[in-house]
């Protein structure tokens, strides 16, 4: 196996980033009593991870095949994969469920 470049991989994990760093960006700019509680959630950094962690992924698999990725391509791709995998997670049918009415 050959060595990965790491950078571009940074580069995916910030990507995956990008959807919370705007979160605490809107949250900052509202009146402190419309304020959400993010910083002490630790859910919400989980979440954050998690989404950094999609981007690398993403960005994993497009340097595995082989394709040359400069920083802002692997930023793109980082940035969709947090947005693709919530796309797919909302079109799978819950488990139990069924439109048919007895």
């Amino acid at each position: 196996m050959t060595p990965i470049d790491p950078e571009p991989l940074i580069w995916g994990f910030i990507g995956g980033l990008l959807g919370h760093m705007l979160k605490l960006v809107h949250h900052a700019n509202l009146p402190k009593k419309d304020r959400p509680v993010l910083l002490g959630d630790h859910m919400f950094w989980v979440g954050g991870f998690v989404s950094g962690l999609l981007g690398t992924i993403m960005t994993m698999a497009y340097v595995r095949s082989g394709i040359n990725l400069p920083a802002f391509a692997a930023l793109n791709i980082g940035a969709s994969a947090p947005l693709i995998a919530g796309k797919l997670l909302s079109s799978v049918p819950a488990v139990g469920k069924t439109d048919i009415e007895e």
